[in-house]
């Protein structure tokens, strides 16, 4: 890693930077710069996402995080959040997939013991995730920094709803209420946005359909080399 002055100084001297969120704007002090973009990854090629049964009957509640298992992602918060739900919904399904630190695996199987959950799967790591989100009403999203999660686009891509911790890029990605819904630190708050989007079937296909439509504009492969080859474009057109 290059000290911070000199990557600092780099930043500055370059005729464009892109950004994939706007945290990371902040973060290198570089927010009021004219040369800087946002320009967000694409998650998969427009081809692909076309082909996806995105809107496909999901009759059960089934709710899916994925990601490395670690405190900062918070599967610790989807599982006592889960919890308050199943108080409700007594077959409610959690879907867990990614594999991480052993010490923090350990303590999410003994949470799931100590409040006695059923249908929680631990999937480990899985080389195609696109069914799980096919057949997840709810993607959670609990990370607490993320630059540009991923999960987000792909499960907005595959109409599986997000429902977001309100930091960082997730809360950029997300609009509260119109392509996911935003929740604060608290399960209990991430339990009851869950409940009430089961209350508001109209609501919840809403945003099941906006996000879907925003997100293929914005997060497949094309659209963001289209972006970018622009950057370039508008690089080299002022250097000539």
């Amino acid at each position: 890693d290059y000290p911070h002055e000199i990557r600092f100084s780099r930043l500055k001297s370059a005729n464009s930077i892109i950004c994939v969120g706007e945290q990371l704007v902040d973060h290198y002090g570089l927010k009021g710069c004219n040369h800087v973009t946002v320009i967000r990854n694409g998650v998969m090629p427009a081809g692909k996402a076309d082909q996806l049964d995105w809107d496909c009957a999901r009759n059960d509640l089934s709710l899916l995080i994925v990601g490395y298992l670690s405190e900062t992602k918070g599967q610790h918060i989807a599982l006592e959040a889960f919890a308050e739900i199943q108080k409700v919904h007594s077959h409610c399904k959690l879907s867990i997939v990614g594999d991480g630190d052993t010490q923090y695996t350990e303590y999410l199987h003994s949470l799931v013991e100590q409040k006695d959950l059923k249908n929680v799967s631990f999937l480990g790591l899985q080389d195609d995730v696109s069914p799980y989100y096919l057949s997840a009403k709810y993607t959670l999203m609990c990370s607490a920094n993320e630059a540009m999660g991923r999960v987000t686009p792909e499960a907005m891509l595959h109409g599986s709803v997000v429902i977001g911790l309100n930091n960082a890029g997730t809360a950029e990605m997300i609009s509260d209420g119109e392509n996911g819904v935003l929740f604060n630190r608290e399960p209990e708050e991430l339990a009851s946005e869950v409940l009430k989007l089961e209350g508001d079937i109209q609501k919840y296909e809403r945003i099941k359909l906006y996000a879907r439509s925003q997100a293929m504009k914005l997060y497949v492969d094309e659209s963001y080399v289209e972006r970018v080859f622009e950057q370039y474009q508008k690089v080299c057109d002022e250097e000539a």
